[in-house]
């Protein structure tokens, strides 16, 4: 069960490599998208199972401490989603996008050293 943790970071590091070759694709899906109410339920989705995941396997990974703080973290961001609603949430997305754009590059190496910390720490 815990290799999908390991998955879902072999699914962030692309997700970085991504935005290091296609910046403006990801960036336009998300500006695109951002009124879509899926994509929020999606982004709440992603982080509670994710947050559950990581607070329910902490103590196999060779960084519990971390992991179960990654996992609470996630946790509560995904309870602040659907505190703010959809239409905060579409605003939040779109002054991400603008906010973030500059920093495209250097998000994506983040995304690719924190997948792979994930990936690390449960294999």
């Amino acid at each position: 069960m815990e290799l999908i943790i390991v998955f879902f970071g072999g699914l962030v590091i692309a997700a970085g490599i991504a935005l290091l070759i296609k910046p403006d694709f990801i960036f336009d899906f998300l500006k695109s998208e951002s009124n879509n109410v899926q994509l929020h339920y999606f982004a709440i989705a992603i982080r509670m199972i994710i947050g559950i995941l990581l607070i329910y396997f902490a103590e196999i990974s060779d960084y519990p401490l971390i992991m179960e703080a990654i996992g609470w973290f996630a946790i509560i961001a995904a309870v602040a989603l659907i505190l703010i609603g959809h239409n905060n949430f579409q605003h939040l997305v779109e002054w991400a996008v603008n906010f973030l754009k500059p920093y495209r590059y250097i998000g994506g190496l983040l995304a690719i050293a924190f997948g792979a910390f994930l990936m690390y720490a449960f294999l």
